[in-house]
């Protein structure tokens, strides 16, 4: 039950991120500002808000509920192809800096017009509106949940209830706000995620009472799709960071290229522990509350077993958890739709904040409807992760491969997008594979024979 206490905490949290929010509106900003924080945020502050961007409700409502119900599998397959994911970008992200300051770029849609076409820019741009629709309605399932379970209300009246703060702040506060809160927010998940882990195990007997409650199945690390996607799904986790443009802007954001490599590197082996401690807690529920919702779980939890007082701040800090990464998700589908789209059909004439903070509000509501229509957080976990994939052999092959053509890029991105989104009602779980691997045979031999084509 929430006491006054958590009210209070809940409403001092919220109160603070309008206060926020109304000095963000006030302050004189640019759209260099709102979309890329003018390019030299300082490490500390990077490294929060990477971790708090990664660390959103499908980390934590995804992997708790994938270990509620099957086990350690999935939490086995999300560290190991995170952290890989993650010291790849480490890599890759001082690369990415260095184009952003040379050629002012902004989005990834920069990157393909620059290397490759237009065309394929704007086929890439359509490509990340949609799917960032998705994980738009990811982050807020996830916040709804809590205030579903929590406060008693349904989901859907939770989702309209929400996405009036989420919204607000995401088109106000752009890419500077966004680092602001997240660098704070990451203390709010440790106060919510830490002692309630804690609490769970102790209930419970400790690791050691956990270990003999569960089913013997429930330690099987192919139990979530067998061995051939766990084996998959960590190898194609590594292009991830690399396709995901939340981590561009925050590539062009930092202060050098080498600046740009230490936040992702370490940002990567600290962003492991809130795996840890997601699995644990959809662990411990299978003993403590067996039978419930899998994506409700945590909250729960929460609900059941953090006193007054540390249950608001648990709730405040699920919510900054929540809020941290639809902001940014919010921002990459809306500055796409205004840089890579309107832009590019002349739809617009010149960079404008108050269009572009109009287009980040009305992106962020075809999130929310999509939201209404797939309220399964692991579902659309695995969409719009893994849908993305075609575009990884163009972007890496971008940076290294200097024999890389535009066609190549074009047709390889649009078959390999194509096949992954009709086998997706037959292969749910693994219809990325084939459509990354179609799409990295196009790539390379679609670009070697426009090679020797130019040769001879």
């Amino acid at each position: 039950m929430v006491s006054t206490l958590d009210l209070v905490i809940i409403g001092f949290y919220i109160l603070s991120i309008f206060i926020f929010l109304f000095i963000e509106a006030k302050r004189k900003t640019s759209v260099d500002e709102f979309l890329v924080s003018g390019r030299r945020v300082k490490s500390s502050l990077l490294i929060f808000s990477v971790i708090s961007t990664n660390v959103g409700m499908a980390t934590i409502v995804g992997t708790a509920s994938a270990a509620y119900t099957t086990g350690i599998s999935f939490p086995i397959l999300a560290i190991t192809g995170s952290l890989a994911g993650f010291i790849f970008f480490s890599w890759l992200a001082p690369k990415i800096k260095e184009f952003g300051d040379k050629y002012n770029a902004y989005t990834l849609g920069d990157f393909f017009e620059i290397r490759y076409s237009s065309t394929s820019r704007i086929l890439v741009g359509s490509i990340i509106v949609i799917n960032y629709f998705l994980w738009t309605a990811l982050q807020f399932v996830g916040v709804a949940a809590i205030t579903s379970v929590i406060l008693g209300l349904d989901i859907r009246t939770s989702l309209l209830i929400i996405s009036v703060l989420v919204l607000l702040h995401t088109a106000l506060a752009g890419l500077r706000g966004d680092i602001i809160i997240d660098s704070i927010s990451f203390w709010f998940m440790v106060v919510a995620l830490f002692p309630l882990t804690f609490l769970s195990l102790e209930r419970i007997g400790g690791l050691e009472g956990l270990i003999t409650k569960l089913p013997r199945s429930y330690f099987n690390p192919f139990a979530f799709g067998g061995p051939a996607l766990m084996v998959a799904a960590i190898i194609f986790s590594i292009p991830v960071l690399a396709i995901s443009m939340e981590y561009w802007q925050r590539a062009y954001a930092s202060e050098s290229p080498s600046s740009a490599r230490k936040v992702f590197f370490v940002s990567g082996f600290v962003n492991q522990i809130f795996i840890v401690l997601a699995a644990l807690l959809g662990l411990s529920a299978y003993v403590f509350v067996p039978n419930f919702d899998k994506n409700a779980i945590i909250f729960k939890m929460m609900s059941d077993l953090l006193p007054p007082g540390l249950l608001g701040l648990g709730i405040a800090g699920m919510f900054a958890i929540a809020m941290d990464t639809v902001n940014s998700i919010i921002l990459v589908g809306s500055s796409t739709i205004f840089r890579d789209l309107l832009l590019a059909f002349g739809k617009i004439k010149e960079p404008s904040l108050s269009i572009l903070r109009r287009v980040t509000f009305l992106y962020g509501l075809g999130g929310l409807l999509i939201a209404f229509l797939i309220p399964d957080v692991l579902q659309l976990l695995i969409l719009s992760v893994f849908t993305l994939l075609p575009l990884a052999p163009a972007v890496v092959g971008g940076f290294v491969w200097g024999k890389a053509h535009p066609t190549a890029a074009f047709w390889s991105i649009l078959i390999g997008f194509t096949v992954t989104v009709i086998l997706l009602p037959f292969m749910p779980l693994s219809a990325f594979v084939p459509g990354f691997l179609l799409s990295l045979i196009l790539f390379s031999g679609i670009s070697l024979v426009k090679a020797w084509g130019n040769n001879n």
